[in-house]
Formats: structure tokens, C-alpha cells, sequence
């Protein structure tokens, strides 16, 4: 802005997503290294390692919107879960 504070645009919003994305990935993989229940491990492992249905590479990835929330979902699910 002309101040110099940063306008809410997409695209800061999309990489504010991008951020809170990466910080529940940490948070999920801070909690697997203390967790041994391998059901859930291999669950978190597959999570983390972000499915195709979300991103295949950084020039192939899901324009459906409810894909990334259900990989969030889940991500916030195992969090609780462990």
C-alpha cells in the first residue's frame, strides 16, 4: 500500500496458505518422531510426503480446491490424533 503495508491480494493470501500448509506439515512430522503407532506413522509419512491428488511437481498440481482440504483435514486429524 502506499504506506508500505502489504495489501490483501490473492496472492499474499495464497501464500499465507502456503506458510499455515508448511507449519501443520512440521507440527505433524514433530509429533511423529515421538508417536509409535504405525498405522498412524504410515499415514503421517504418506501425508507429509504431500499426495498427487494435491501436487504432483511444482508445474502439476489440483485446481480442485476441496483436495486440498481434504489433505488438511486429514493432516489436522493425525495431529490430533498423535
Amino acid at each position: 500500500g502506499p504506506d508500505g503495508t502489504p495489501l490483501p491480494t490473492v496472492r499474499l493470501e495464497n501464500f499465507r496458505d502456503g506458510l499455515e500448509d508448511y507449519a501443520y506439515v512440521l507440527e505433524l512430522e514433530r509429533r511423529l518422531k515421538a508417536h509409535s503407532d504405525a498405522a498412524c506413522a504410515e499415514e503421517a509419512r504418506r501425508l507429509i510426503a504431500v499426495p498427487d491428488s494435491v501436487t504432483a511437481s511444482l508445474k502439476q498440481f489440483t485446481d480442485d480446491p476441496s483436495a486440498v482440504y481434504r489433505w488438511r483435514d486429514r493432516i489436522a486429524d493425525l495431529i490430533d490424533a498423535l
